[in-house]
């Protein structure tokens, strides 16, 4: 994978923090870390990992007063007082967070201090890096399709101010979700990083005021004539078991090039999946002659081995955090009863009880996630 073509051109840059170094991106270190040629891992305090991959504070240059006074530092000096082994429980980041609420990540201090990463990041990047064509910003919990992307990046401009990623609007300015990943061209880059060493103490100030630090960086690009291409559904902000991946569903021809909220478990069983991919490749086994893979590959290669006729502790119709469950249930008394209405329904392809007495059903395909106290079944044969 570090091998394929165009790969000296990218630098990926990841953005973690102390608090989540040995739940979120400890498996990076092993997986996908290993097929970037060039990468960069920002965090809110500088160390050497027992890897050997280093991690640079993304504060270095934030003004000393601000980071020595500001409340939303507590974290940072606390880090630099005590290192990684003063955090308390309370401050450490879950393995599997897809489901806390943005109200409730705003009390975390991690969360608090993460919104301070994005401008000095990306100019320290730019200023570590100058050379590449593409920068490319992913987060800890977000799995980048390296072989897709590489594709993909063949056929764009590099030399156009580009700024891709998922679309998020805030106050009628469009800026892309951090956490399904971003793209900047060098030039695109190089004209932020101007606009904010202009005057680094105006953006600083800028960023004490709003609370979204994607969002204050494409607030920064847009003063410096950068704006968003929606790079949506390629660009993706759920987890692959959380897509509706039915040929008529809206995401079947879709490049995949990222996803979003994957868990460690699940980034491991994507890498393997993709190496396996690029291994096939370069042995000629390939079934299609696109080199891109596309959202009807992770159906039938990582979705579809994985559903069977039922499983117990298994949601298959999860609701992302922040979003209204408009599904209707219906009380039942088993999976066996809740199976039956969906059979009835000619275009129902899977369904869902929780605690043994409410019934949902889909014509939806979803893998769906671990769930206590819910019982789940697919219609592999409609399937």
């Amino acid at each position: 994978c570090r091998q394929l073509p165009g790969a000296d051109d990218v630098l990926v840059v990841m953005k973690t923090g102390a608090s989540e170094v040995e739940s979120k991106l400890a498996v990076h270190l092993r997986t996908t870390l290993t097929c970037y040629p060039n990468h960069v891992i920002f965090a809110d305090v500088e160390e050497d990992l027992p890897s050997g991959e280093h991690l640079y504070d993304a504060f270095q240059y934030t003004t000393p007063s601000l980071r020595e006074t500001h409340s939303e530092f507590a974290l940072w000096r606390k880090l630099h007082a005590e290192g990684r082994a003063g955090l308390l429980p309370s401050e450490l980041s879950g393995p599997e967070s897809r489901q806390r609420l943005e109200d409730v990540r705003k009390k975390i201090p991690g969360w608090q201090l993460d919104k301070w990463k994005f401008l000095p990041m990306a100019n320290q990047t730019i200023h570590m890096y100058p050379d590449k064509r593409w920068y490319v910003f992913v987060e800890a919990d977000t799995y980048l399709l390296w072989s897709s992307l590489l594709v993909d990046l063949a056929a764009r401009p590099w030399t156009d101010d580009l700024y891709v990623g998922s679309e998020v609007i805030i106050e009628d300015l469009a800026f892309a979700h951090g956490g399904s990943g971003f793209l900047l061209s060098r030039s695109a880059l190089e004209k932020f990083a101007k606009t904010f060493n202009s005057d680094q103490s105006h953006w600083e100030s800028v960023n004490e005021k709003l609370w979204v630090g994607d969002h204050i960086f494409a607030v920064a690009l847009q003063e410096a004539g950068v704006h968003l291409q929606n790079g949506f559904p390629t660009w993706q902000g759920d987890p692959l078991s959380f897509l509706d991946l039915r040929p008529d569903g809206g995401l079947w021809c879709s490049t995949a090039v990222t996803s979003h909220h994957q868990t460690p478990a699940e980034i491991e069983d994507i890498w393997n999946l993709e190496q396996t991919i690029i291994s096939g490749r370069a042995k000629g086994r390939t079934k299609r002659e696109s080199q891109v893979l596309r959202h009807r590959d992770i159906f039938e290669q990582y979705v579809l081995p994985r559903i069977q006729e039922s499983r117990t502790a298994w949601n298959n119709q999860p609701t992302v955090a922040g979003r209204e469950d408009r599904s209707e249930t219906v009380e039942v008394s088993s999976l066996l009863e809740c199976e039956g209405m969906c059979e009835r329904d000619k275009t129902c392809l899977q369904f869902a009880v929780h605690d043994n007495k409410e019934c949902k059903t889909t014509s939806k395909v979803v893998l769906g996630e671990e769930a206590e106290g819910f019982e789940s079944g697919w219609m592999l044969g409609r399937i």
